[in-house]
């Protein structure tokens, strides 16, 4: 495995940060950017919508009340949940819903995202039985499902066809996009998104098939059931705690993945918080959020910010080392410099020569 890349410092004079979101989605579809694969989102096709129509049409999307009065149900129950804690939940119980949403965030994170959107690793058929169940513990829908609309945010991100809206900002992108109608035209281009390597995967199949059966019973009957079972708690406490509050963190987990760009991530032309940014006293903003734009398929870098840190990525780096992931795609030092003299030589951008890179060396 090759020693990643540690500094950012070469994007400082590329769009990442001197380019807003908008700014980076165009350049990715004009420039074919990271074609290194056609099973992934960063194919941009003729036939696709290019990122200048986008940035023109008038997008209007309208509520969805059903979505609304869910989530609110939700949420309201969730915070009924974290009362029950303090109140009358036992700690074992607390424990396990707890434990059940790290579980199915490595389903979501190491599994839908790193491994089954962006093909940053090869995972063995038990690792990836164990990434797809957890999954389907979270509840947030099928990998199939969530890759597509993962990569079509990928493919027009910043532009006004992004169904996260992350150029909107932080509540719309974490809210209020799930409370609203997917736009007809947003449909459409789920179709034109190139899902042909998850179609040829057995598993990622048998789940889409399946799902009305596998979802209730993973993320719901099996769960609530075990308090019960094994510790006599109630079934009131079992159902807000493990049911509804477990539930709701997932969910949020689920959105951060989409919207975290707009927490962690420095804005175009930024190289630290500015004055106004009373975040910086929580989180620590960097411009990783957009180098994963340009080379996604990097499985060193963090969903919530980071590079090179946190439990995903050791959770990763576990499993190459007992032989169960392989084939890790990271950046080095070498690999930048190529990229870099690629670039010089023959004119084109630096992400899609690192991609060029990349894929020779795969």
């Amino acid at each position: 495995m090759s020693t990643p890349l540690r500094s950012v410092h070469f994007f400082h004079f590329y769009s990442v940060v001197d380019r807003s979101p908008s700014e980076m989605g165009e350049m990715s579809c004009k420039e074919n950017s990271c074609k290194e694969k056609p099973s992934q989102v960063e194919d941009c096709s003729k036939e696709n919508w290019s990122n200048e129509s986008s940035d023109q049409v008038t997008i209007k999307r309208e509520i969805s009340w059903p979505n609304v009065l869910l989530f609110l149900y939700l949420h309201l129950s969730a915070l009924y949940g974290f009362f029950l804690i303090f109140t009358e939940a036992q700690f074992k119980t607390t424990l396990f819903a707890l434990s059940l949403v790290m579980v199915a965030s490595l389903g979501l994170m190491a599994g839908a995202h790193r491994l089954w959107a962006h093909h940053s690793y090869v995972a063995s058929l038990p690792l990836r039985i164990i990434l797809i169940c957890c999954h389907t513990l979270s509840g947030q829908g099928t990998v199939y499902e969530w890759v597509r609309n993962h990569r079509l945010h990928h493919l027009y991100f910043g532009t006004k066809l992004d169904p996260f809206g992350v150029q909107k900002g932080l509540l719309f992108s974490h809210f209020t996009c799930h409370l609203i109608k997917l736009h007809p035209s947003t449909e459409e281009l789920h179709s034109q998104i190139d899902m042909t390597d998850l179609e040829a995967d057995s598993l990622v199949m048998f789940q889409k098939r399946f799902k009305w059966i596998l979802i209730p019973v993973f993320c719901f009957f099996l769960p609530l059931n075990a308090p019960m079972e094994y510790w006599n708690e109630s079934i009131f406490v079992s159902f807000f705690v493990v049911g509804f509050l477990r539930f709701a963190l997932n969910v949020n987990i689920n959105w951060l993945m989409h919207s975290g760009y707009n927490i962690w991530g420095l804005k175009a032309g930024s190289r630290y918080p500015s004055g106004d940014d009373n975040s910086v006293f929580l989180v620590t903003k960097t411009h990783w959020p957009a180098y994963h734009y340009l080379m996604p398929y990097d499985y060193r870098c963090c969903e919530m910010g980071g590079y090179g840190t946190g439990l995903v990525t050791a959770f990763i780096d576990s499993h190459i080392l007992m032989g169960t992931a392989r084939d890790a795609k990271t950046t080095n030092t070498k690999i930048t410099m190529d990229a870099l003299k690629l670039a010089a030589k023959s004119g084109a951008p630096l992400h899609k020569c690192l991609s060029d890179i990349m894929s020779k060396k795969s």
